[in-house]
């Protein structure tokens, strides 16, 4: 093939440079590449530039780029790297046509699919860890469907998944012959069994226990009610047509007309395995959980799949509430429910699978109401049992979380907390919440956390006046930002190939400042100890293992950067040839290549608007180190790190010895891989242990229990049994401390608390007792998720409430908040939040309780309800619960629809239409594109439905600000 210059788009300059000045590189695009991919080969990298279709290549880290011409201009939509080939790549488009190379991008070689790539999120083709020319690819079947009151064709789209052993080579045969079918490509099942996501077991390096065949996929299954078959698919550019996925958190909120009239038709998933290539397979079946509620019996289907190192992990959902189970096995065959104290009411996003180990499974639980804040819990070692690794972890709506590994070093964590967790998820009338965060850091992999010390001096030379108790009770430290609001793509904190190296942009005192007044700082000790290096905040990024620290500011527009090779001590400016402004800083993910990339907009000169990317070289900059890859030892150029966190030198239960380049060496590394440090094991210390399950520290320090002692399967069955329980420690997961006879993990021998019976699901039953309620009339049951409250209202307008799962009623008398009220006539639950609900009475009159139903209070209505019997009289808003939708009315005959909207439940209402048929919520917890407060409406031109003729055309409206 011929890889062609790109067109008028490319011009070179080489600035003059002293002895220990970069060499820069100017590249100018017309519009950005979206995601850049480093080989294993540094030097080799692939862009993407979704806008134009279009992907390029640079063989020279990024100094000269090149438009691969065998893949034509506007067809490139995504493009993946394989994790385990170190030189195989894939070129993706929305179609069926796309492209490997097994060279680094020298090379390209186009093949076919039977269908188009997935659409859903997840990504069309998964690798197998071990047998890597195994993939697995998921496409995407449409069906065109016309159906309800929506007049035009909708596209209803399901995923459906294939395989290939040979890397897609016989694909590639079959193109070139003219094939452009995929028919080299087998189906994994029948194209009328539709898949939310399909994995291999040995997804990872780290999963070996399951046969190379084995296969895992979330079926999506049909409930009863839904009979519909699939026939081949139609064009997905069809006039008028509106998609709907078949899957779970798919794109079925993103259908209005879906959303609106119901289309939505109730479906499930259920995770099965194969082992035969779907020869055969077998429902994975998950019991009844730890309470007898859980696994199969919960009802609510699986809602994840995912292999996280040497563990399975599959979420359950609850069906008739937002509860969620978590189940783990380590060979695919036995699963077990993790011990998890997840907050009542979690949603089916409540938890993030946060960057794990071999040893232990991180995770963190959504804990308020808003999402900002979380939970961190950390597995044992065989990812059941968890303990709280830190409270009040910063959560983003999308599940991202502000803790993150150091790289390069072992067991170092950064998190950052919402210091004003019990008022930040309040939020104020349109949705913002004023949180406050501070930094903290852990070099026990999360068993305890401090904050980060201050430095000793500012940019003034100055010092910070923080004493050791301010620094230990956070109000006088350093807070940095993280994942969620940082400017640095990838990995946020230090470099595998950078031992020790960290660079951050925070701010010192009581809590973390906006990224605009932040400074740059610089840690050479693991995050130990960090040093003002310069001011305001910057991109950063390091190169060359650590030798070169580079950093732009984030804030305007620039005409040169700055660069460091002494280790932060002088930072010294090289100029570009234009005014850009600076997106990103970027680099490979350990940190090896001798070349920073930067991505930025050109605001004046001949390039005025282009897209730019620049290269900062070091590679020249001095002579090699001498350093032996092989045999690393210390020398004059080259120096020993050991992470000193605890005083002895040894961290997570041994002492690492790292080596990396002395900060005033006059020579450059060029290593092709990471140098490993060599490992010493210590003698355990209190340092190596946390509380076990159920335990929890005491003001002294100690290890106390807090719930029910864990009784070990099979023992405990008889009265005045005894167990080995546990001492209320545990080694931390991971640890490789040498054991003594004064670690506190010695198991205890303590009586039973009680016979235990003889399996989990086979409890010994008492006599069956029932309770009767006599009501007249048909009968409604609410029932309060995650709580043993219930409501019940009759179709003779009672209204009744238990607190005892239905022990016990009592009838509401609503007289009792004003006499005038009338009597319930429709009864609603908030569907974002447990402790809420509503009754319309019918004199007009809405109430609601915050409390399920303990308390009520009257909400003045600006209309009455709606005489035309359109339901739901009220909406409620994912964002707020605050927020509410109202449907009412104007008197027969001639009556027509009134809409009005609250921010402050109920208190105050604004008029959002009238005449309309339908109003939602246009944002629900999966689909966010439209603004928050945004409202979509069914509706005719100015007339009510019974004034329509019947083929008039419906028009669908959108609010966004009601």
């Amino acid at each position: 093939m011929r890889l062609a210059r790109v067109a008028g788009t490319l011009a070179l300059a080489v600035v003059a440079w002293a002895r220990d000045t970069p060499i820069v590189h100017h590249t100018y695009f017309e519009s950005s590449l979206n995601k850049l991919l480093y080989f294993k080969n540094p030097a080799t990298l692939l862009g993407l530039d979704r806008t134009s279709g279009t992907v390029h290549r640079s063989s020279d880290y990024g100094a000269k780029w090149t438009a691969i011409s065998d893949i034509p201009s506007g067809k490139a939509s995504r493009l993946y790297a394989h994790p385990f080939e170190p030189k195989m790549a894939f070129v993706l488009t929305e179609d069926t046509e796309h492209w490997v190379t097994r060279n680094e991008g020298a090379t390209w070689e186009q093949f076919s699919t039977p269908l188009a790539p997935t659409t859903s999120g997840e990504r069309a083709i998964s690798f197998h860890a071990h047998r890597t020319r195994w993939m697995l690819f998921t496409g995407e079947r449409c069906t065109e469907e016309t159906a309800g009151w929506w007049p035009f064709p909708r596209l209803v789209c399901h995923d459906e998944a294939f395989y290939t052993k040979d890397g897609f080579e016989q694909a590639v045969r079959d193109h070139k012959a003219g094939d452009r079918t995929g028919t080299a490509i087998t189906a994994l099942m029948d194209k009328s069994r539709a898949v939310a996501k399909c994995i291999w077991a040995r997804h990872t390096l780290e999963f070996q226990e399951m046969a190379e065949e084995a296969i895992f996929c979330l079926e999506i299954v049909p409930l009863d009610n839904d009979k519909r078959t699939l026939s081949e698919p139609v064009k997905q550019s069809a006039t008028n047509a509106t998609k709907v996925h078949y899957a779970h958190r798919r794109s079925l909120s993103d259908d209005l007309a879906g959303m609106l009239d119901g289309l939505a038709k109730p479906k499930t998933e259920r995770l099965i395995v194969s082992e035969d290539f779907f020869a055969t397979h077998r429902v994975v079946s998950f019991g009844s959980g730890n309470d007898g509620r859980g696994g199969d019996r919960a009802g609510g289907g699986v809602v994840a799949i995912s292999v996280v190192k040497n563990f399975l992990l599959a979420a359950i959902g609850h069906a008739h509430s937002d509860e969620m189970d978590l189940f783990v096995s380590q060979d695919g065959h036995e699963w077990a429910e993790s011990h998890v104290p997840l907050p009542p009411g979690a949603r089916e996003n409540a938890y993030t699978v946060l960057e794990s180990t071999k040893y232990a499974v991180f995770i963190d639980v959504e804990s308020s109401a808003s999402n900002v804040a979380g939970s961190l819990y950390r597995s044992n070692s065989n990812g059941t049992y968890y303990t709280m690794s830190l409270e009040h972890t910063h959560r983003a709506r999308d599940g991202a979380v502000d803790v993150e590994r150091v790289h390069g070093v072992t067991g170092v964590v950064i998190a950052n907390q919402v210091s004003n967790w019990d008022n930040a998820q309040k939020g104020d009338i349109l949705g913002r919440h004023d949180i406050k965060l501070r930094s903290r850091i852990s070099f026990d992999d999360g068993a305890t956390w401090r904050y980060l010390r201050a430095p000793a001096k500012d940019a003034d030379g100055q010092k910070y006046a923080c004493s050791d108790s301010q620094w230990e009770s956070g109000e006088c430290a350093l807070h940095v930002h993280s994942v969620t609001s940082t400017r640095t793509p990838g990995r946020v904190f230090g470099a595998r190939a950078a031992p020790g190296i960290v660079l951050a942009v925070g701010s010192v005192g009581a809590q973390l400042l906006e990224w605009r007044d932040c400074d740059t700082f610089l840690s050479r000790d693991g995050g130990l100890t960090w040093t003002f290096v310069l001011k305001g905040a910057h991109h950063v990024q390091m190169a060359d293992s650590g030798t070169a620290l580079v950093a732009v500011s984030d804030l305007d527009a620039v005409s040169e950067m700055q660069y460091s090779v002494d280790g932060g001590l002088k930072w010294k400016t090289v100029a570009l040839e234009t005014t850009i402004r600076v997106t990103s800083l970027v680099v490979d993910d350990d940190g090896l290549s001798p070349v920073v990339l930067a991505a930025g907009s050109v605001r004046s000169g001949t390039h005025a608007h282009a897209q730019a990317v620049i290269s900062l070289d070091f590679d020249a900059v001095y002579k090699q180190c001498v350093v032996d890859a092989n045999d690393p030892k210390p020398n004059s150029e080259m120096e020993k790190f050991v992470l000193d966190a605890h005083d002895t030198g040894c961290v997570m239960g041994h002492r690492a010895e790292y080596l990396r380049r002395k900060p005033d060496a006059k020579c450059v590394l060029r290593l092709n891989r990471v140098l490993e440090p060599q490992l010493t094991d210590c003698a355990c210390t209190d340092h190596d242990f946390e509380c076990d399950y159920n335990y929890d520290r005491d003001s002294s320090g100690k290890c106390q229990l807090e719930g029910s002692m864990v009784v070990p399967k099979g023992q405990c069955r008889n009265k005045g049994d005894r167990f080995m329980a546990s001492s209320g420690y545990r080694r931390i997961p991971g640890n490789t401390c040498t054991p003594t006879s004064r670690d506190p993990d010695a198991p205890i021998e303590r009586p039973c608390p009680q016979a235990q019976p003889d399996t989990p699901s086979s409890p010994k039953l008492g006599p069956v007792t029932h309770h009767t309620l006599r009501v007249k009339g048909e009968p409604r049951l609410m029932v309060f998720p995650n709580s043993t409250d219930y409501l019940l209202m009759t179709s003779e307008q009672q209204l009744f409430r238990t607190d005892s799962e239905g022990t016990k009623w009592i009838e509401i008398d609503l007289a009792t908040v004003d006499s005038k009220i009338g009597r319930p006539v429709y009864l609603a639950e908030h569907k974002y939040d447990t402790h809420r609900a509503f009754v319309y009475t019918d004199r007009d009159v809405l109430l609601f309780t915050k409390d399920r139903g303990a308390t009520w209070t009257r909400i003045n209505v600006p209309a009455k309800a709606n005489a035309l019997h359109i339901r739901p009289l009220l909406d409620f808003s994912a964002e707020d619960p605050d927020w509410l939708l109202f449907v009412g009315g104007t008197e027969c005959p001639n009556c027509h629809t009134e809409i009005y909207a609250s921010r402050d439940n109920g208190s105050h209402w604004n008029r959002v239409t009238t005449h309309a048929t339908k109003c939602l919520f246009a944002r629900t917890l999966e689909f966010h594109t439209l603004p928050p407060a945004s409202v979509v409406c069914t509706g005719y031109d100015g007339k009510s439905e019974q004034d329509q003729p019947h083929d008039s055309p419906i028009e669908v409206r959108v609010f966004t600000e009601p």
